[in-house]
């Protein structure tokens, strides 16, 4: 049985070490992702500042840590008019030997409500993309495709040639329109 409780300092052992297994298995799958978050100190020291000064919740069974999920709340006006609450990608992580489906929906109706509370009506959650069921599952609880960040090697890209598109570099001369389009995004 999975019970939900507040993350405090003494779950931090065990939830860097949790981000930081799952983070290896997924570098290994695609050797581009930075080294910078197999490091679980710092895994911890980043965690441990994020608990200082915003809620977060861990899921337990027995006695042990098989997910947690925490964020920056009451970031004001954030990606909305709303209040919002901004969780990196290293804010949550859930044992994957486990029902990841159930512990994810069980730490974010707890967490949901807090933030509610909180007045964080815009949520944002950063996660890796190669997890196709957590990508699911998160588009079921609400949060949609707002921004999507890509990694790549560096080797040459192959393009064709489009006689109607012309490619240049943006200049301090472009900024007008792009100004004006990235304000028709956010509508």
């Amino acid at each position: 049985m999975i019970s939900i409780k507040p993350f405090e300092t003494e779950h931090l052992e065990e939830t860097s070490q949790l981000f930081s297994k799952r983070y290896r298995t997924l570098k290994t799958e695609n050797d581009l992702f930075p080294v910078t978050f197999q490091d679980e100190s710092m895994i911890h020291s980043m965690l441990e500042e994020l608990i200082q000064e915003h809620h977060g919740a861990v899921a337990i069974e027995g006695n042990r840590v098989v997910g947690y999920l925490v964020g920056f709340s009451n970031i004001k006006t954030f990606k909305s008019p709303a209040t919002g609450v901004y969780v990196p990608a290293w804010g949550h992580c859930v044992d994957h030997s486990k029902d990841t489906e159930a512990v994810y929906t069980a730490l974010y109706s707890h967490m949901s409500a807090e933030w509610v509370k909180q007045k964080c009506y815009a949520q944002l959650l950063t996660f890796f993309i190669p997890d196709e069921r957590l990508k699911n599952l998160l588009f079921g609880l609400g949060f949609g495709l707002f921004l999507i960040d890509g990694i790549r090697d560096f080797s040459p890209l192959v393009v064709t040639q489009d006689d109607d598109i012309e490619i240049v570099a943006a200049t301090e001369d472009d900024l007008p329109a792009l100004t004006k389009m990235d304000h028709q995004l956010e509508r």
